[in-house]
């Protein structure tokens, strides 16, 4: 038998929707979470690789992540410290595109029922 890492009391760890997230370590070991994909335009603290971009959260302390996207769409986290990721600290991350983002829909097709349906399929995942 083998222990799991759970977050927020669940597995896999729970989808984010995000623009900072506070990690409370209440394992036995160091450890750091990274956005995988998620560029770190001028938040290098915040990328989770331990030694170069950020110190390993050390048992019962925090760390607040502090993110800004710069691109939306679907990508994960992940640990990165030791086996954790092996031992399930991982989860989907959404990012959303500003409202003031144009849909590339029209890049697809040309045809108005098609683009209603596509933006009606956004809004209902």
């Amino acid at each position: 038998m083998r222990e799991m890492i759970f977050m927020n009391n669940q597995f896999s760890g729970p989808e984010l929707h995000i623009d900072r997230f506070v990690l409370h370590n209440y394992m036995p070991s160091n450890t750091t979470i990274q956005f995988h994909g998620v560029e770190q335009r001028n938040t290098p603290w915040s990328d989770g690789v331990p030694g170069p971009t950020q110190k390993p959260i050390q048992p019962g302390r925090s760390w607040t992540y502090r993110l800004i996207a710069y691109q939306y769409g679907t990508y994960w986290y992940h640990a990165h410290a030791r086996g954790d990721v092996s031992d399930d600290l991982y989860g989907p991350i959404k990012i959303n595109p500003g409202p003031d983002v144009p849909q590339p829909f029209h890049l697809i097709s040309n045809n108005m029922q098609d683009i209603e349906a596509m933006q009606k399929a956004e809004k209902n995942p």
